[in-house]
């Protein structure tokens, strides 16, 4: 287990940061629809600045959680919301799980990493749920932890993974993979234009 600690100083913790060429990533699990709509409803409640896309235009969010998946076979829907200039983004994979992308180089300072924080308490506080931050496609490596009613963040250095956990990563980044190439054909077969052109 990691050292829950109030306040985590950046000096301590920008090497999870350096850009490796991968995202971060922050999940909540075992997640249903009404997750879903909580954590939207905090979002806006909370005066985040946000963008939801749909097939790449930003468009209304809708009230409903459920409308904002894609239709089955596709992925059109993202949506996009800001803290401390940090872009998260959400792909709406599955309703059984939330998850955000950061870029790790915008977390450039204590400004950002405090604002990544508060961010993860407040899906923390809708869901009742934990929430992590990993490294991209990697769920089962806590960097950080926030639970529902603490205010310590866990900090865990990554491990190197196991030799099991690396086939669990390197399916999951296949499956997301093809799911990335449904979306594109999907944009490519709407304007009519083929791969290549």
């Amino acid at each position: 287990m990691g050292s829950p600690m109030d306040e985590i100083d950046w000096e301590t913790v920008r090497d999870e940061f350096a850009f490796d060429g991968s995202w971060r990533d922050i999940y909540v699990f075992g997640t249903t629809s009404a997750d879903w709509q909580r954590i939207l409803d905090a979002i806006q409640s909370a005066g985040y600045r946000f963008t939801y896309f749909r097939a790449l235009q930003p468009t209304e969010l809708p009230t409903n959680a459920t409308n904002a998946f894609p239709l089955p076979d596709q992925c059109d829907r993202h949506l996009s919301v800001w803290f401390a200039d940090v872009l998260a983004n959400c792909h709406f994979f599955t309703v059984e799980e939330i998850e955000f992308d950061i870029d790790p180089r915008e977390v450039k300072g204590q400004h950002e990493l405090n604002a990544l924080f508060g961010f993860m308490r407040c899906l923390a506080q809708a869901t009742e749920k934990e929430v992590v931050l990993t490294p991209e496609n990697a769920p089962e490596i806590v960097i950080f932890r926030v639970s529902p009613g603490k205010t310590a963040i866990e900090y865990q250095p990554p491990r190197p993974p196991s030799f099991e956990n690396f086939f669990q990563i390197l399916a999951r980044f296949f499956a997301q993979f093809a799911i990335y190439l449904l979306g594109s054909s999907f944009e490519l077969g709407k304007t009519g234009l083929k791969p290549g052109t």
